[in-house]
């Protein structure tokens, strides 16, 4: 079904053109009005404009006027996004559905994103048009055929309407033509006609318009010429009808008046009875001649009346034909010459009399018939006179003239109601013609519509449905689900702005000033642009801005925000290239490994693309060495913005330009103070003066502005006085003075204790863990951080991250310093690295510390004496990192609530160090091996935190740790195991095992976990299954279990009613998103991973690994765990690497030297695929043969195993006798050992269907079992490598042998292997190939003539036709079993070499 006609492109054409320089919307709306518009669609349409995005919705976006069509189609193409609004009557409009159309047609062309809706429909009900979404979808098939009925109806009465009603109009053109004709003197029949042709022309030119209006001449080009050629003969027939009525002579009727009569006997008995619709779907062949027959027959009726011709016949009498003849003969003798008087007659005389009396015999035959047959005689009359040359045209212009008896007179009549009635017949034979065209085309467009419907349309759902969305079943979710579609909107165009401010006062126009500066060099030019001011001045502010405007500019974008701060964490630099390159090229799979590499890396990847970078707080060289190394590094056109405090890092032509922030004229700064104090955009009458005052004070400067403002806000006029005079004392240039006005406002000393806390230990700290930490402490964290925010002194991020201005930060600890300014050791908190040291390594701690950080790098460990922390009883918070403390233990306080160790250096907690109030242990990159080796119990401790401690072999026994709420031990990769007492943490809500690979299993008392809502398994790699019990873990929402060797998601993750978001065997998202997709791989056998290493049937472990980029160490890693893989498929990258990965898996296989107890198949399956024979031997050592069928079992294997059995008999020198010797050549392949290499022969019209591998071994010791272990398939020419193990084999169904054989192809370079237990040795091993005919199953393969020399073709097969295949199958068998067909094979080879 076509979405638009010609007018709607042409159309679409000209809109392109007018909005070519622009992209209108970026989000379209589809929706059914009467379903959502006044509500969901409404809320959502408001929310995605508030968020910034230009949305289009048909009836607010469409200006007046506009065709809709063509607008709508357009705003599709342009927009990047279509929201899909599907409600229960969506499907009912067939606009909605032509919208959708477009829609996934913009989506598979140009990859235009859609994101469905399912608003109070599920989605297997739109995919599959079920329920009441389905029941709209097929009220819209009956509308549709209504509405074709409607337009047929419509058409017939205008059809209707221009044959019957305006005819009467063109018959009194007609008279007028005859009249305006006789009144000119020349010329009348040649006027006549050109009159009657004008009136007629019009006519057809009606008839043709209400043709046209059905649209079947556009849609039918053909039917174009047929519509006018049978309009002309409609016309034709119709003007030669009425011409030959108006000489009827109907009574005394005068011309005019028979010309009405006629006229009304073509309205109402042609046109009125006849109905246009009924016509159009009749057999014209059969009924719709019968109609019209019959309507004719009652308009004779009604003609004969009127002309006085009754009973149906025009001759009365006898005597009647008798005084017709004698007329006749008169004047036949009259037109010859004969006169009457003449009494002998002449050969003319005796022709004329003939002739006469063959009509006479007619004339008398018609009277005794019917109407019917009169007619007949007359026209036989006709045809006489015709025949006598001259004559006949004298009768015939007599006949009018002088004949006038009353006979004659009927059968004229008769005749021309005859003609006038055949050409009527016509006439309307070609009206209903004409209908029945335009039915059939109304028809067509119904059957069209609703065959698009059910299968275009249907399609088009099913694939809409498909795809992930948002599902809304009740109303109680619609505000969340808004919210959720704007994010996801806003994410996918790259609308994630930055924050700017809440009150952005006089940001424009630094912006501007900024942006002018940008532009100042041609837009292909590199520029960097240096921003210079002091901390708080508004530098990041501006920044944020400029990336928000003129972000969207450039291919890419990033904002590398406190640079300052990241770099002095560790592995901060390499981190900050990593973000660059994700930022620039949305991907995380390239890793940097130091930054050297990653110059490079950056270098090469950023230097293709025109980007916008910001560099915020850069404040050393090397982090612009490291991060944008020169102009070089970028595309064209790009522009890096640099914002320091240190304009030294500026200069030297660093930078083109350098703007200098400048702090806030009065103005502004009223004004911004104003939005925080006051909460409007200028201070209340009584508080102007103060406000001025405060303004002054603060120097510009916006951040002391933002907290003066907030801390004065709601304060009364005598308080904001003593404000003020507190103010007065401090100097202005002294900025951290005047921000301790807003710490000194806190209300009481825990609000104080938490500043302080954080600004000293916490930044960038997870704000639920420092709010464990401080309840610990007893300082009621939760309101006092909430106090905190509201006051402008503490941030908290989207990952829930706390924050703080670094003059913030300053001011606390100046706070700190200034009450002991000389007495390092009376201070509360000591964080100066410098500082620590001198009181810990002088051993000067006192009772007045409270908290304690040092952290130096771990590669320059200092060693220090825990005697050093013996007098700080009140300890609270112990940061360390890079630090060895010597001694006992017992010296460190009892009060410690967070011990933070980095690279802590014992194997185990010192028994002597007591635990029994901390809230917080995290010891990463430690050295530690168990936790404690006397467990102690530690009733207060919320959080354990053992990341990266790589000697660490087990948990911690977790019955003494009742009340702990977070578990994070990753990257621990000597982790073997896990306590069972883990099922005891009835309190723990998150547990991450990220990266520990040593890890094998998880205890099932880990299952049992109610409180548990995040478990986090990614990077176990030898984890290879989850437990069904997992469902009773009820408050589990997050699973995250990416590469694992977990290789079937297990049905409790789908039947648990807890799990929201999974990331397990290359699933990941929400779990409404993914369960249908986990479901459909349920049903479905193979799921085939190109360049991955892949395991089938029942596989013990699945390790999943991209061979191409594996390293050594992978695959070393990969090697100690193939003795345990049931199957396994790697395809490599190259020749090269198939070499290695062959070595290191045979190596890995042959180390395993113990025999190992198979579960094999079923007895049957071990028959079809292994058959073990014992060998005669004069030797002292065992020998045996083992046989396996590697394919299909069908009767050519049988009888060739059969076979093959029965030559297993024993030379005289002891060595056994191989049945190679005997099958042909071109299809056996053998080699000394255990291993045979060869090339798949092509064998045309033949397909491989099975292979046997003929193995010959023997042992020093008589084993009861064949001792095979693997069996290894390599193809040299496709670098893959299939490895399956014994009872694999053992348990293979066809389907499984189908897929080994299938990566077998003619040509193929291919290895077999075989690999046994530590003491068999192999002797030799053959290889026989059976083919079966592509077009033939179970037929014996044509094994007579082998190919070409490289890969030889079978010629003819004329000899098999007419043998049966069993005959054939024991005829090929005994020659091989004979020897003698080999040997004559071989002999024609050496004859054609």
């Amino acid at each position: 079904m076509s979405f638009s006609d010609g007018d709607d492109e042409m159309e679409m054409d000209f809109l392109r053109d007018r909005y070519e320089d622009s992209r209108n919307y970026e989000v379209f709306l589809s929706f059914r009005g009467e379903d959502t518009r006044a509500s969901f669609t409404s809320h959502l349409y408001a929310a995605l404009q508030n968020a910034g995005i230009f949305v289009f919705k048909d009836d607010e976006s469409l200006p007046r006027g506009r065709q809709i069509s063509p607008s709508l189609r357009l705003a599709i193409e342009q927009s990047r996004i279509s929201v899909v609004v599907f409600s229960k009557n969506y499907a009912e409009s067939w606009w909605c559905l032509k919208e959708l159309e477009k829609i996934m047609e913009c989506h598979r062309t140009i990859g235009h994103v859609v994101l469905p809706v399912f608003y109070h429909v599920d989605p297997s009900e739109v995919r599959h048009q079920r329920g009441d979404f389905g029941e709209a979808f097929r009220r819209l098939s009956s509308k549709i055929s209504n509405e074709i009925e409607e337009k047929v109806l419509d058409w017939k009465q205008r059809w209707r309407t221009v044959l019957g009603e305006t005819i009467e109009e063109k018959v009194l053109d007609w008279k007028q033509s005859w009249r305006t004709a006789l009144g000119e003197t020349n010329g009348f029949y040649s006027r006549i006609e050109e009159l009657e042709n004008i009136v007629l022309k019009n006519w057809k030119e009606e008839l043709a318009e209400a043709a046209q209006i059905s649209g079947v001449v556009d849609v039918d080009p053909t039917g174009k010429m047929k519509i006018a050629d049978e309009i002309d003969s409609l016309v034709m027939h119709w003007m030669n009808g009425l011409r030959t009525g108006v000489e009827i002579p109907i009574r005394e009727m005068k011309t005019e008046d028979r010309t009405d009569f006629l006229l009304k006997q073509w309205r109402e008995v042609f046109c009125e009875p006849v109905s246009i619709s009924e016509v159009a779907f009749l057999d014209p062949r059969a009924e719709i001649a019968n109609v019209i027959d019959f309507h004719v027959k009652h308009c004779r009726e009604a003609l004969f009346e009127a002309a006085g011709i009754s009973g149906g016949a025009v001759l009365n009498s006898w005597w009647e034909i008798l005084d017709l003849m004698n007329h006749w003969r008169d004047k036949l003798f009259e037109a010859s010459g004969i006169s009457g008087d003449n009494k002998q007659l002449s050969s003319r005389e005796i022709e004329i009399e003939e002739l006469l009396e063959s009509w006479r015999q007619e004339l008398y035959d018609a009277l005794q018939n019917s109407i019917g047959a009169v007619d007949n005689s007359a026209g036989s009359v006709d045809n006489s006179a015709g025949a006598v040359d001259n004559s006949a045209g004298a009768v015939d212009n007599s006949t009018g003239a002088v004949f006038e008896s009353r006979s004659l007179k009927k059968l004229k009549a008769y005749n021309r109601i005859e003609s006038l009635l055949n050409h009527w017949r016509m006439a309307l034979c070609e009206a209903v013609a004409i209908s029945r065209l335009v039915a059939q085309h109304y028809r067509g467009i119904k059957d069209n519509e609703i065959n698009y419907l059910v299968k275009h349309a249907g399609d088009t759902l099913c694939e809409a449905a498909g795809i992930s969305g948002v599902v809304i079943l009740n109303s109680g979710n619609e505000s969340e689900a808004v919210k959720n579609i704007v994010k996801n909107v806003t994410s996918l165009l790259d609308k994630t702005e930055l924050f700017v401010a809440n009150n952005p006062v006089g940001v424009e126009s630094r912006v501007q000033e900024m942006v002018q500066l940008l532009e100042q060099k041609q837009s292909n030019d590199v520029l960097l642009l240096g921003v210079w001011g002091m901390g708080g001045i508004g530098k990041t502010t501006i920044a944020k801005a400029i990336y928000n405007k003129i972000g969207r500019n450039f291919e890419a974008r990033s904002f590398l925000a406190d640079i300052r701060e990241v770099w002095g964490q560790e592995a901060g630099h390499v981190c900050l290239q990593e973000q660059l390159l994700f930022d620039i090229h949305k991907e995380n799979n390239t890793k940097i490994h130091n930054i050297e590499s990653g110059k490079i890396i950056l270098r090469e990847r950023l230097r293709h693309k025109r980007i916008l970078l910001i560099l915020d707080d850069v404040n050393k060289l090397q982090q612009l060495n490291v991060l944008c190394g020169n102009r070089e590094w970028f595309g064209s056109g790009s522009r890096i913005i640099i914002t320091t405090r240190d304009v030294h890092l500026l200069r030297g032509k660093r930078v083109d330009q350098v703007f200098s922030m400048k702090g806030m004229d009065v103005d502004e700064s009223i004004e911004l103070f104003s939005w925080h104090a006051f909460k409007q955009a200028s201070p209340k009458e009584d508080f102007i003066e103060l406000s001025r005052n405060v303004v002054a004070y603060s120097g510009g400067l916006p951040l002391a502005l933002e907290v003066l403002g907030s801390y004065l806000f709601d304060m009364e006029v005598t308080e904001w006085k003593i404000v003020l005079e507190k103010l007065r004392k401090i100097p202005n240039d002294e900025v951290q003075e005047k921000l301790k006005i807003s710490y000194d406002g806190l209300s009481d000393d825990t609000e104080k204790g938490i500043f302080l806390d954080i600004a000293c230990f916490f930044i960038g700290k997870d704000r639920n863990d420092v709010i464990h930490i401080l309840n610990g402490c007893e300082l009621f964290p939760e309101n006092g951080i909430r106090v905190l925010v509201e006051r402008s002194l503490v941030t908290v991020d989207d990952k829930n991250q706390l924050g703080m201005h670094d003059l913030l930060r300053d001011m606390g600890r100046e706070i700190i310093r200034s009450k002991s300014p000389m007495e390092l050791e009376e201070r509360s908190r000591l964080w100066f690295h410098d500082d620590v040291l001198d009181v810990l390594s002088k051993e000067t701690g006192t009772k007045f510390i409270e908290g304690l950080t040092l952290k130096l790098p771990i590669s320059n460990t200092k060693s220090l004496r825990t005697k050093a922390f013996m007098n700080m009883k009140k300890l609270r918070l112990l940061q360390l990192s890079g630090v060895e403390l010597v001694g006992d233990f017992e010296y460190l306080s009892k009060d410690l609530r967070w011990l933070c160790w980095h690279g802590f250096p014992l194997a185990f907690m010192p028994k002597s160090f007591y635990q029994g109030n901390i809230v917080s242990i995290e010891l990463e990159n430690s050295k530690i091996t168990m936790m404690w080796k006397e467990a102690q119990l530690m009733e207060k401790l919320k959080i354990l935190n053992l990341s990266h401690s790589h000697y660490l072999t087990k948990t911690p026994d977790f019955l003494n740790l009742p009340n702990l709420e977070k578990l994070v031990l990753m990257d621990c990769p000597r982790l073997s195991e896990v306590s069972y007492t883990i099922g005891n943490l009835t309190k723990v809500l998150l547990i991450n095992f990220q990266d520990c690979i040593g890890l094998r299993n998880l205890p099932r008392s880990i299952y049992k976990l109610k409180s548990l809502k995040t478990l986090i398994l990614s990077g176990c790699l030898k984890i290879d299954e989850l437990e069904e019990s997992l469902e009773q873990m009820e408050s589990l929402t997050t699973l995250i279990a990416d590469k694992t060797g977990i290789t079937r998601v297990p049905f409790s993750v789908v039947r648990s009613k807890s799990i929201g978001y999974i990331s397990l065997c290359g699933y990941e998202g929400f779990s409404r998103d993914v369960f249908s997709s986990i479901i459909w791989s349920w049903m479905s056998p193979v799921n085939s991973l190109s360049s991955r290493v892949q395991t089938f049937v029942d596989m013990s472990s699945l390790v999943s690994l991209d061979v191409q980029k594996s390293s050594s160490n992978q695959l070393s890693y990969l090697s100690e765990e193939l003795p345990k893989l049931q199957s396994l498929w790697i395809e490599c990258g190259s020749d090269l690497q198939l070499s290695r990965d062959t070595s290191s898996i045979l190596d890995a296989l042959y180390a395993t030297n113990s025999e190992e107890s198979e579960s094999s198949g079923t007895t049957s399956q071990m028959q079809n695929v292994f058959t073990l024979i014992e060998c005669n031997s004069s030797s002292k050592r065992f020998e045996k043969t083992l046989l396996i069928q590697m394919g299909t079992s069908w009767e050519i294997t049988h009888i060739l195993k059969q076979r093959i059995l029965q030559n297993m008999t024993t030379s005289e020198g002891g060595d056994c006798l191989l049945p190679g010797n005997c099958y042909p050549d071109w299809l056996t392949f053998s080699s000394k050992g255990s291993s045979v290499t060869f090339e798949i022969p092509r064998v045309n019209g033949r397909n491989l269907k099975t292979m046997m591998c003929h193995t010959h071994y023997s042992s020093s010791e008589n084993i009861t079992s064949d001792g095979l272990k693997n069996l290894l398939v390599i193809n040299h020419t496709k670098t893959t490598i299939q490895l399956y193990k014994r009872n694999a084999l053992a348990s293979f169904e066809d389907e499984e042998w189908q897929r080994v054989l299938s990566n077998i192809e003619p040509g193929n370079k291919v290895q077999i292997v075989v690999v046994f237990w530590s003491g068999l040795t192999v002797n030799k091993t053959t290889i026989y190939l059976i083919y079966e005919g592509i077009d033939e199953k179970d037929h014996a393969p044509n094994l007579n003539v082998p190919s070409d020399e490289s890969s030889p073709r079978v010629e003819s097969m004329e000899d098999l036709r007419g043998v049966s295949v069993k005959s054939l199958t024991k005829s090929l068998l005994n020659k091989l079993s004979s020897c003698t067909y080999c040997c004559k094979l071989k002999l024609e080879k050496k004859n054609k070499g």
